[in-house]
Order: C-alpha cells, then sequence, then structure tokens
C-alpha cells in the first residue's frame, strides 16, 4: 500500500454551455445602494470577478462597489481587477481605479484600503487621471491610456516613474494617433497591446509590439476616410487572438479584424440601428453580448453571424459581462429621465421676477442582474 495515500483526483476544466433557445432564466437581481447626495445614480460599468463570483461596479457619480461602497472624491474613469484576483487569496483581491485629478489607485477590493498608486504627471505638474486601464495578462505590468500617449508602470514598483510612450510625435504632426487613448488592451498570446483614440480619424487604432525598445507601433486599423469614429472599447478574442474588435461611437456596430488579412479590411459583426458603445465576449470567444437602450440584450453566435434576443430590463442596458466560467451573463440596466411636467416656473411673490425651475433627472429601472443562459429552468 502506498503511504502517501491515494493520488488527488485531477481537475478537469470544461467551458460553459449555452443554449439560447430556451428562455434565459432570471436569477438574481442586485439593487444599488442608496445614495442620498445623488438619488439619481445608477450603474455605468460591471466587471465580473474571475476567480469568484464577486463583482465589481461602477456608478456614474463617484462611487465603486463590491460587497460595499467605496466612495471617491472624484468620478471614476475606469478600473480593472488584478488579474487572477481571487477572494480566497487576499494578495490577489485588488483591483485599480482612475479617479479625476488623483494617481492611480490600488484599491484592496475587501475594505477598500489604498495599496498602492501611480502618478502621472504632465509638464505642469499636475495629475493626469487615465481615461483607460489595463493589465498585462501576468499582473506585472499595468498600462493607462491618456491625452496622445499611455504610460506603463511595473506593478510591483509603485514608487517608480512609468515609461511613456507618445502615440503622436508631437503636438502639430499629423502623424500618428491624437487624442484622448479610449481604449487599451493586451493581446492574450503575444507582448503587444492595441490602443484605440476617442478622436474621429481614419486610423485610430494602432497595435505596438511590446518587445521593440522603444516601444513602436507595428500596425494601425481603423474604419477608414468616410466611416471614421471615435474608438469606445477594444477587445481581443480570447481563444482566436487574431481576432481583434472594436466599438465606436456613433455607430451602430461591433467591427473586427483579422491581423492575419488586413487586407480585406474591418468585417461588421452587429447592426441594432442604434448607438452603442460597450460589448462583452464569453470565455470561449464564441458569444458576443450587447445591451439596447429598449431594455433588451443582443447576443452573437460569432460561428454563424446567429442573433438571439431577449428583454432585461424596461429601459436602457449600458453595459453587459459574461461570467467568465458559467453560462450566466450580468446585465446593467438604468438611466436619466426628466420629468414631462411642463410646469418649470415659479414667480417670487416679493420681487415680482420670474425664476425658471431647474428640472432634476430621475434614474429609473436602475439595478444590476444576473441571468441564467444554460438552458436549465430548474
Amino acid at each position: 500500500m502506498d503511504a502517501s495515500g491515494p493520488a488527488p483526483a485531477e481537475f478537469t476544466w470544461t467551458s460553459p454551455t449555452f443554449d439560447f433557445s430556451a428562455k434565459p432564466k432570471l436569477t438574481e437581481t442586485l439593487s444599488l445602494q442608496p445614495d442620498s447626495e445623488s438619488p439619481h445614480n445608477f450603474a455605468r460599468k460591471s466587471l465580473w470577478l474571475v476567480a469568484s463570483n464577486f463583482l465589481l461596479y461602477t456608478t456614474l457619480y463617484m462611487r465603486a462597489e463590491t460587497q460595499s461602497t467605496l466612495p471617491q472624491s472624484a468620478p471614476i474613469l475606469d478600473f480593472a481587477w488584478y488579474p487572477g484576483a481571487s477572494s480566497s487569496t487576499p494578495a490577489t483581491y485588488c483591483f485599480v481605479a482612475s479617479v479625476r485629478e488623483c494617481p492611480i489607485k490600488l484599491l484592496d477590493a475587501a475594505d477598500g484600503r489604498l495599496r498602492a498608486s501611480y502618478s502621472i504627471v504632465d509638464h505642469r505638474e499636475r495629475q493626469v487621471a487615465p481615461h483607460s486601464l489595463a493589465f498585462s495578462p501576468g499582473g506585472d505590468k499595468l498600462f493607462c491610456g491618456f491625452d496622445s500617449a499611455f504610460e506603463m508602470f511595473n506593478v510591483g514598483s509603485p514608487g517608480e516613474q512609468g515609461v511613456r510612450v507618445l502615440t503622436s510625435p508631437a503636438k502639430k504632426s499629423r502623424d500618428g494617433i491624437k487624442g484622448i487613448i479610449s481604449s487599451l488592451t493586451h493581446a492574450p498570446a503575444s507582448n503587444s497591446i492595441a490602443i484605440g483614440s476617442l478622436t474621429p480619424s481614419p486610423w485610430n487604432i494602432a497595435l505596438y509590439d511590446l518587445d521593440t525598445e522603444p516601444v513602436t507601433p507595428a500596425m494601425y486599423l481603423g474604419l477608414g476616410e468616410t466611416a471614421s469614429a471615435g474608438v469606445t472599447q477594444l477587445t481581443f478574442n480570447p481563444t482566436s487572438p487574431h481576432l481583434l474588435y472594436a466599438s465606436f461611437r456613433r455607430r451602430d456596430g461591433v467591427y473586427a479584424w483579422d491581423l492575419r488579412y488586413l487586407g480585406e479590411g474591418p468585417l461588421c459583426i452587429t447592426r441594432l440601428g442604434t448607438l452603442l458603445r460597450y460589448f462583452s465576449l464569453d470565455v470561449t470567444g464564441r458569444w458576443m453580448s450587447v445591451g439596447h437602450q429598449d431594455g433588451n440584450i443582443h447576443t452573437w453566435d460569432l460561428t454563424t453571424a446567429s442573433d438571439e434576443e431577449h428583454s432585461s430590463a424596461s429601459y436602457s442596458i449600458p453595459n453587459v459581462a459574461y461570467h467568465p466560467f458559467e453560462a450566466k451573463v450580468l446585465s446593467c440596466s438604468g438611466g436619466r429621465h426628466f420629468s414631462d411636467s411642463t410646469d418649470s416656473e415659479s414667480s417670487d411673490e416679493e420681487d415680482g421676477v420670474q425664476r425658471r425651475r431647474v428640472l432634476q433627472p430621475i434614474a429609473r429601472d436602475v439595478s444590476l442582474k444576473i441571468w441564467d443562459l444554460s438552458g436549465r429552468q430548474s
């Protein structure tokens, strides 16, 4: 008999199975914690935690929430979970947040304490808050996009100055990419990063090879001269890393590039007839979902280009997110609405001065909903 005992059973991971032929099942509805200072607040963006069922979302007005509310001093521009973050491993249970006019914060997701900070300082010695954040797959590098540049930090050395990469050689130059770097994403299978600018131009997406010294762009992408628009999101396909997806401002589609055959131009995957900003891919890279302003979630099978639709909310859905290892999707719903009342003026009886009443927006259907897409109804 082996004194060491029986060998532990090997764990085999299987990808989640989605069944869109059955009606999605609403498993949980999460309501935002009330905020007396901002009663018309709603969730703007949400992300699942990869190693557990926790999620992180930001609201329109200066709040980040996991199990508790983490109020900030100014609006939150972007946030990102640390790769492999897990509530069972306290050292990794953290995320970064970009807060306006503040250094980038690495926050503990359990209690909100500041673990580290990373400063981007402009030529006038002011703190610059990046509009986009992304980690390298191993979590050792942090990439931050801001005006006509992105900066790379060594996560383990928060006091050190980052490496700045200018996306345009000079302010008056027409070369390169100009404007706010609104999105960046690290390639899953190579040491390269894709960046996109919010400024409309024919070629406002660039792929940088991080192994070169200095870091230089390897190629430029875009919608071309006739359809240029600002980039809102970039994502690589997790299982087919040669595929890059992008969404744009004032465009109703998600576009895809096969980096192996750039001569064919981008392929438009979705057409909703309405403007969209964010989309989500499942872990297998087969399913893509986007929220619609009419309260529906649209899902595309990227292998067949078929479209599925199901109702999620009564009002607009600004963001959806797939669960990292289960057949579930999270939807954020809500938006600002103004009263239809026409009584917008009042009279001051003392001096007879007509004063216009300021209409305050209200938030409707403010919630986060978790949907089971496995087809199981039990």
